[in-house]
């Protein structure tokens, strides 16, 4: 899997919902509809990468603390991040 589009996402309501990259001039994802419930996904996409660091930051802070990998909190996170770069296990 090739790494994703780095640097903050925005929210940008001008023709539909477009997630963009502020790092590079990019569509991360265009959503059509402007509902409610299509800015609630929009918000989570653009957090995306905020939450992939988090949960990375999580492992290693579980890791220097010796709490297992058996560790259920763990386990969700380590699930999270295979997902996330695309594979499934």
């Amino acid at each position: 899997m090739a790494d994703y589009t780095k640097g903050e996402w925005t929210i940008n309501t001008v023709k539909g919902i477009r997630i963009e990259s502020q790092s590079v001039i990019k569509c991360i994802c265009l959503l059509g509809d402007v509902e409610d419930e299509d800015y609630a996904n929009a918000q989570l996409i653009a957090a995306a990468p905020k939450l992939y660091e988090a949960c990375k930051q999580a492992l290693r802070t579980f890791e220097a603390h010796k709490i297992p990998p058996s560790d259920p909190r763990y386990m969700m996170i380590a699930q999270a991040l295979i997902e996330a770069k695309g594979k499934k296990e």
